[in-house]
Formats: structure tokens, C-alpha cells, sequence
């Protein structure tokens, strides 16, 4: 019978948790919680319109809202994506917001808060209104040297004459990494060389480079000129932090020709002189687990020349053969067959 205004808001008379003020019979216990709905339940976030699947509850002695029909009601929150899922009147509270805008870092999208967007932002991490990117790489000037090339794919081993590829891309410090941070569009040059400066790698058109598209540069039918161990190849383009790839070995490949050499000049006709067989790939390098065999022929036709040679593990795929003689004067050849 009292007026609500002086009613109490938190005095519950006759304990059914609806406040005095709001219940139509003080003294009597009432099961329906509804008139607390707009006391105890919000409508901020995904709750807003949502009145209809608001419930009450009084298992704590005091009414409290219940959201389990609201769709997508979640609290508390478990997915980062810009909505009030706890209708708290935040969004993503829960996760980190490293520069305290109250958009948190997983859909902050200008991170440094310099009034560029991150989607577009050559400095994404760093504040820079002017936009300065010299070069044209996609990385601004002032924030360029932060950044990394990193070797998502390279070789592990290399047969010479066999084309292999080589994936490189953009990578943000380590710290930014961490805290899931954006990288500026990269669309840079990346260059390949070999870390030892002895052996060279090349692409289809001479020394390999490529054009990062979307951070990343893709490399393929590039090729090394000579076998070795524990090479590395270095990924540069400009101020970037350069990358290497992991060490791996390079073999030569089948034999396609072989050479002699080491032969003298000139001999006096019918005086013996050796010389060595070296098996090659198709790269001009040397075989040295060939193992075939090998004869030899004469444009003197009255030449005595050594027997078929085999090529054994010492000789590394060089073998040396002894006792050859040419008994007619003249420009004459020696070839292997």
C-alpha cells in the first residue's frame, strides 16, 4: 500500500527476493521472480533485445539474472572477437589489451594508435603518422630494421643438377610475436646467396631474387654449381634482418660426361705419358662415388692405349690411367668411351 519511491530497492520483506520496492505484496511470498528482470538482468552486449530470454533465479537468497538462452551468452567470455558475450558492457575483457584502449589486441585494429590502420600500416606496431617507406617495400622507414626474413622452407640436401625451391618470409620480434601483434604488408625484393662466398646459387635467370607477395617470396628451380658439406644460403633484402637456412650437404649428380686431363702438351711419338679421367654431372662437377668402368680410343689409329679402367672409392671420381703411346706425328686426341 506504500508508494514505491519509499519503498526500499534492496529490503526484501517477505524474503521471495523481489525487493520491497518492487514487489506488489511485501508480506507475501511470491514464486514469480519476474518484476526483477529489469533490476537484476542487462540488456548491454549480445543481451540487448533479449528480454524475452532472460530467466530469475533465487538459489543464492538474492535474484539474479540468468542468461543461459540467450544465444551466445558466454561469461565468461572465451572468444576474442569484439562482442559483449557477458553482457558486462565490455567486450573481450579477458584478454589482453596492451595499449589500455579497451579493444583488446586480438581486434584492435590500429595497434599503435597512430590513425592509420593496421590493414594498410607499414609501421602496424609503431607510431608513425607519415607513412615513410623509401623503397616501396610495404615497411616503413623508421620501424624496418625491427623486422626479420625467416626460411619457411629450404633444402636439407642438394644433388647437383636437381632443381630445389626455397620459401622466405616476413617475421615480426620475437616479443611481437608473442602478444600476436600485426606485420605491415611486405612486398618487398628478397635476395639468395651462399653464406661461404665459394659456392654460388642461382635461379632460372642468374642470381635469385624474388617478390614477396603478401610477406612471403617463393623460390623455385634454383640450383647450386659444386658439391659440398654444411652450406647455408642467406635470405637479405635491405635493413630486414637477414635469414639463413639450416646446414645441408650438397652431392654432384649422375654422370653425364667425363673429361681427360692432366695429359702433357706434347710427346715425343711412341714415348708412353698418363693421364686422369674425371666423371662429371651435368654441372661440370665431379662424381666422386662413380664407380663404372671406362676405355679409351685414339685418333691414332696406331696408338697402344690403356685397358677399360674402373673407378674405385679412392679415386674420388678421378681415376688416373698410365701407359698410353702415340706413335704418329701430329695434332692427335685421346677421348674416353
Amino acid at each position: 500500500g506504500r508508494a514505491d519511491v519509499i519503498e526500499s530497492a534492496t529490503d526484501d520483506a517477505d524474503g521471495d527476493c523481489i525487493t520491497d520496492q518492487f514487489d506488489a505484496q511485501d508480506t507475501v511470498h511470491n514464486d514469480d521472480l519476474s518484476p526483477m528482470l529489469d533490476i537484476v538482468c542487462s540488456t548491454q552486449g549480445i543481451c540487448a533485445d533479449q528480454r524475452a530470454h532472460f530467466g530469475v533465479t533465487c538459489a543464492s537468497g538474492t535474484a539474479a539474472c540468468v542468461y543461459d538462452d540467450v544465444p551466445g551468452f558466454a561469461d565468461p567470455e572465451t572468444t576474442c572477437d569484439g562482442l559483449d558475450e557477458n553482457c558486462s558492457g565490455a567486450a573481450d575483457e579477458n584478454f589482453a589489451d596492451r595499449d589500455a584502449d579497451h579493444v583488446a589486441d586480438c581486434v584492435d585494429s590500429d595497434w599503435d594508435n597512430d590513425g592509420v590502420g593496421d590493414a594498410s600500416d607499414v609501421c602496424p606496431t609503431v607510431s608513425d603518422a607519415a607513412q615513410g617507406d623509401a623503397d616501396a617495400d610495404g615497411i616503413g622507414d623508421v620501424c624496418a630494421s625491427r623486422y626479420r626474413l625467416v626460411f619457411d622452407e629450404a633444402p636439407s640436401h642438394v644433388v647437383l643438377g636437381t632443381a630445389f625451391g626455397a620459401v622466405v618470409r616476413l617475421a615480426a620480434p620475437d616479443d611481437e610475436v608473442a602478444v600476436g601483434a600485426p606485420l605491415p604488408v611486405f612486398h618487398g625484393v628478397v635476395a639468395l646467396a651462399m653464406a661461404d662466398g665459394v659456392h654460388t646459387i642461382r635461379g632460372a635467370s642468374g642470381a635469385p631474387s624474388a617478390t614477396a607477395v603478401a610477406g612471403v617470396a617463393t623460390f623455385s628451380d634454383l640450383r647450386l654449381d659444386a658439391p659440398g658439406s654444411a652450406l647455408v644460403i642467406v635470405a637479405t633484402s635491405g635493413v630486414i634482418g637477414e635469414a639463413r637456412s639450416e646446414p645441408f650437404d650438397a652431392e654432384a649428380g649422375e654422370v653425364a660426361s667425363f673429361r681427360v686431363e692432366g695429359a702433357p702438351a706434347s710427346v715425343v711419338a711412341g714415348a708412353p705419358f698418363g693421364f686422369a679421367v674425371g666423371a662429371l654431372d651435368t654441372e661440370g662437377a665431379v662424381v666422386t662415388s662413380y664407380r663404372g668402368t671406362v676405355g679409351f680410343a685414339a685418333s691414332d689409329a696406331s696408338a697402344t692405349l690403356p685397358g677399360a679402367r674402373t673407378f674405385t672409392e679412392a679415386d674420388e671420381g678421378s681415376a688416373a690411367v698410365g701407359g698410353a703411346v702415340l706413335r704418329t706425328a701430329g695434332v692427335q686426341t685421346v677421348r674416353v668411351v
